[in-house]
């Protein structure tokens, strides 16, 4: 199991990145949202702090929630395990010809 920061990072310290990784997919001034194991890259993600307000805990926390459920989802409906794969006889085109 490889934790989800070593994923982000596109690998481990000693090792090549890999430039596909989700760090180099976010725009410089731009952060993603993370959890706390994610405190290692300040720059490109922000984590719930002490000094944040309420509020912003507040939308921190739902924010977080949203993408565990989503997460959850996929998991649940094996939506990453298997290929879809549709028909190709059944598509038609703008003129609804097969």
């Amino acid at each position: 199991s490889v934790h989800d920061i070593t994923t982000f990072r596109g690998g481990k310290k000693r090792e090549p990145k890999d430039p596909n990784a989700l760090q180099f997919k976010i725009p410089a001034g731009k952060r993603a949202l993370g959890d706390s194991g994610y405190q290692g890259e300040p720059t490109k993600i922000s984590t719930t702090r002490a000094g944040d307000s309420g509020e912003v805990k507040k939308f921190k926390a739902r924010c977080k929630s949203r993408h565990e459920t989503f997460n959850a989802r996929i998991k649940f409906f094996t939506i990453l395990s298997t290929r879809y794969r549709h028909g190709y006889g059944q598509l038609k085109d703008e003129d609804g010809v097969q």
